[in-house]
């Protein structure tokens, strides 16, 4: 990302660098999540908490200080832009050093409430899926398109480069995404590279391309679009979510 990636983001002693996958003892792929489900899960994206406003504080000066613009206009730009302010919040998150919680083995996914941005940023501990609402909200409070992808035990975070948007609000047929992908017009971001478990590699879109969308996506249990949704229930609180626990999804613990 040119002079962005050479600034001093990273913590002074960097993480020893780890799987950027899920742990081997992942179940097989389940039936697809029902659409519902995952528009449920777009619900619990949170732009307007103030953890979320904080975080995008500290992300412009990053931005500033490595582009000389702190400026997280995005798509009016172009997707170097839009990169670059995904590059800024992500190293935002780095920064807060959340430690990674794993769903405990046996455990019902379904039993756990998700954590809200404040609890992630602040409290500084989260699941995968409660990174990657955190995360979610943080784009689009910076005008970014976030998607989020689910697979078996885990969840990651894409977004539009180039201004776009999916026609549904969530699908469980993922291979038009896959090829969006694949044309640089999705970037994705492995949350599990953010936290105590990760390492300081700039690349965050090539581990979760390499772990779950080789062979066409066939793992991706599905994908929820939050722009499509959100104009719909705007202003309505989010409806609890219920997950099946063959799911494996790290939703909270």
């Amino acid at each position: 990302m040119g002079n962005v990636a050479d600034l001093r983001w990273a913590p002074e002693e960097p993480v020893a660098p780890t799987s950027p996958a899920v742990s081997a003892d992942v179940p097989e792929p389940p039936d697809a999540l029902p659409a519902a489900t995952l528009a449920q899960l777009a619900a619990h994206v949170q732009p307007e908490d103030p953890a979320v406003g904080a975080l995008l504080a500290e992300a412009t000066e990053l931005l500033e200080a490595g582009t000389g613009s702190g400026s997280m206009a995005g798509w009016a730009d172009d997707t170097e832009r839009v990169d670059e302010v995904v590059e800024a919040l992500t190293w935002a998150v780095r920064r807060r050093e959340v430690r990674w919680q794993e769903t405990p083995a046996g455990g019902d996914p379904a039993g756990r409430p998700l954590r809200t941005p404040g609890e992630v940023l602040d409290g500084r501990v989260g699941t995968a899926l409660d990174l990657v609402l955190t995360l979610a909200a943080a784009f689009e409070q910076a005008g970014l398109r976030p998607l989020l992808w689910l697979v078996p035990g885990h969840a990651f975070l894409g977004y539009w480069r180039e201004e776009g948007s999916a026609e549904a609000a969530a699908t469980t047929d993922v291979t038009a995404l896959v090829d969006l992908v694949e044309q640089g017009l999705i970037g994705l971001v492995e949350t599990r590279l953010l936290t105590d478990r990760g390492n300081t590699s700039a690349d965050l879109h090539g581990p979760a391309r390499s772990a779950w969308l080789t062979g066409g996506g066939g793992a991706v249990l599905g994908v929820t679009a939050r722009a499509a949704l959100r104009g719909a229930q705007r202003g309505e609180a989010p409806e609890p979510v219920e997950l099946d626990a063959g799911a494996g999804l790290g939703v909270g613990a």
